[in-house]
């Protein structure tokens, strides 16, 4: 009979330590597009719109960081690298152009609706 309770005793005793993990425990989910300009991050406001020529560009994203990750140094992305960007609203909005004619719009968190 002690060596039963001794037995159940142990077994409990490790089942804690044995847990099975949930599936998606430790997986990383990838951020909504975001670049960092002037010291600033700016999030991908949804919209995409089709554009003309543009000659005057204020920069270009050259540099970026995981999916998973905010980018934190300037003319750095989450997406990709290579875009032409123009700074507009006094900061606010920046287009961003992509090869396909197609320009993405950022703001900054708070300007967002």
């Amino acid at each position: 009979m002690i060596t039963f309770f001794s037995c159940a005793a142990c077994i409990n005793a490790n089942i804690g330590k044995n847990k099975v993990k949930k599936a998606n425990e430790n997986v990383e989910w990838d951020l909504i597009p975001m670049i960092f300009i002037d010291d600033k991050l700016y999030l991908f406001s949804g919209e995409k719109k089709i554009y003309d020529d543009v000659t005057d560009f204020d920069g270009e994203i050259d540099s970026q960081v995981e999916g998973t990750s905010k980018p934190s140094k300037n003319n750095q992305s989450n997406f990709g690298t290579g875009f032409k960007y123009k700074i507009i609203n006094d900061g606010k909005t920046i287009n961003l152009y992509l090869d396909d004619n197609k320009m993405m719009i950022f703001k900054k968190d708070e300007d967002i609706n």
